[in-house]
């Protein structure tokens, strides 16, 4: 009898992976492998695969052999919704090449900054992007306005980040330019 074994359940922060691995009864021989669903899987027709999901799902791994004898197991990775996000609350645009820009960092579990609008003390919008990478601090503000190196001051931050299951995070706060 023809019997497989996805493995057993587990748990992985958001942006992370885990490999799965359909084992068979039978040590030899030729087997297809399809894994379902195929959102967040490297392989869906290898016997290992790498599974990135987005939200807890549930794998479904089916073998077939040579003579069309199938089986079929389970497995669930559970996913922890861990946002790490880093936000600096001081730059120093200087050309040092340290801490010259102002954006957001982060791990695996975050894609992209929607949008980032810095404003100075009076409200006035000195800074605005969108869709742009995190951690690349060249995408993000320089401390200028309309070209020119603003003064040591501090400015407030609206910043909509967008995690891999599609949520959305709103994060405000202040940023200081030191000189």
């Amino acid at each position: 009898e023809l019997i497989v074994n996805a493995g057993l359940d587990q748990t992985v922060d958001l942006g992370f992976s885990t490999p799965l691995t359909a084992t068979t009864s039978v040590p030899f021989g030729v087997f297809t492998y399809e894994w379902s669903p195929v959102e967040g899987l490297s392989c869906i027709d290898c016997r290992r695969t790498e599974a990135t999901p987005p939200n807890t799902t549930t794998y479904t791994v089916l073998v077939t052999d040579e003579l069309g004898c199938t089986a079929t197991d389970d497995v669930t990775i559970e996913v922890f919704k861990n946002r790490p996000i880093h936000i600096p609350n001081v730059f120093s645009p200087n050309g040092d090449g340290a801490n010259d820009f102002f954006t957001a960092f982060s791990g695996p579990a975050a894609q992209r900054i929607k949008i980032l609008r810095v404003f100075n003390r009076w409200g006035a919008l000195v800074f605005e992007t969108t869709d742009i990478d995190l951690n690349d601090e060249l995408l993000g503000w320089n401390g200028t306005f309309k070209g020119k190196k603003l003064p040591a001051d501090v400015f407030a931050y609206y910043m909509e980040i967008e995690f891999l299951d599609q949520e959305v995070i709103l994060y405000k706060g202040d940023v200081t330019i030191l000189k």
